[in-house]
């Protein structure tokens, strides 16, 4: 017997979300707050909806790559020397997931100046 699952997108990145800020109470909200910034910048920009949606989510999970308590909080504190692993590990780990590759590709330049980004 094969049953459908139904999962809405919204509902799991946000779990996922707050899972990640869970780890400490030094990253309560973190993803979210970065992904309100997010938001409203891009609807300042004019951003469409479709390309408002990906980097909102990408914000709310842009720092999946981060495994460990004591990366989470040096990444908060500033004081990590390479920041791209997090970021490098963050694109892998959603590369996979049809519904978050575009963000995924978002989260693993999170850290780069947008002149480096190309035509990401």
């Amino acid at each position: 017997m094969q049953r459908n699952i139904t999962v809405n997108l919204g509902n799991l990145v946000l779990s996922l979300s707050d899972a990640m800020d869970l780890a400490s109470p030094l990253l309560i909200q973190h993803q979210q707050r970065t992904a309100f910034v997010v938001w409203e910048m891009g609807k300042a920009a004019r951003l469409s909806g479709e390309r408002l949606g990906k980097i909102f989510i990408a914000a709310l999970l842009h720092d999946i790559g981060a495994f460990s308590l004591e990366e989470k909080i040096s990444l908060r504190n500033f004081e990590v020397e390479n920041l791209e692993d997090h970021c490098i590990r963050g694109e892998l780990l959603l590369n996979n997931i049809p519904w978050l590759k575009d963000s995924a590709k978002i989260i693993r330049y999170h850290h780069k100046g947008w002149q480096s980004w190309g035509d990401y």
